[in-house]
């Protein structure tokens, strides 16, 4: 079961700032931690599993929490 996106309001304002083309490729790249929020190339925060952090559309760096138990994905930063 996929989980569901969630963005905080920092990050949906750099989601929201990109051009049409970086934000369907982020978007897209993003829908993929709903099929699975714990990639191999994602890292674990300060040893917290749940906390990640992953480059996607190879120039964004974005972080996020896993809340398993509501298979959610929260979208804490986008750099």
């Amino acid at each position: 079961m996929p989980y569901s996106l969630i963005f905080s309001e920092g990050a949906a304002k750099v989601r929201d700032a990109l051009s049409d083309s970086e934000r369907v490729t982020l978007l897209r790249e993003l829908r993929t931690l709903a099929d699975d929020p714990f990639p191999a190339d994602s890292v674990a925060v300060n040893g917290d599993e749940t906390a990640r952090r992953v480059t996607l559309a190879g120039r964004h760096t974005v972080a996020y929490a896993v809340v398993e138990s509501r298979a959610l994905v929260s979208v804490i930063e986008i750099v």
